[in-house]
C-alpha cells in the first residue's frame, strides 16, 4: 500500500482493478476541483 503522504498533491492513485469511469472522475476532480462531474448513471435530467 502506498502512503498518501508520499505522493505529490496532484497525483492520481487508483487501486486496481479500476474502471475507465473511475479514471475520468479522478482526472476531472484534479483538473476542476470546484466543479464535480457525475457518472452518467447518476446524472439526473
Amino acid at each position: 500500500m502506498i502512503d498518501p503522504t508520499d505522493l505529490p498533491a496532484a497525483t492520481l492513485y487508483l487501486h486496481k482493478p479500476w474502471s475507465l469511469e473511475d479514471l475520468v472522475l479522478s482526472v476531472a476532480t484534479v483538473l476542476q476541483p470546484g466543479k464535480p462531474i457525475y457518472p452518467s448513471s447518476n446524472r439526473s435530467l
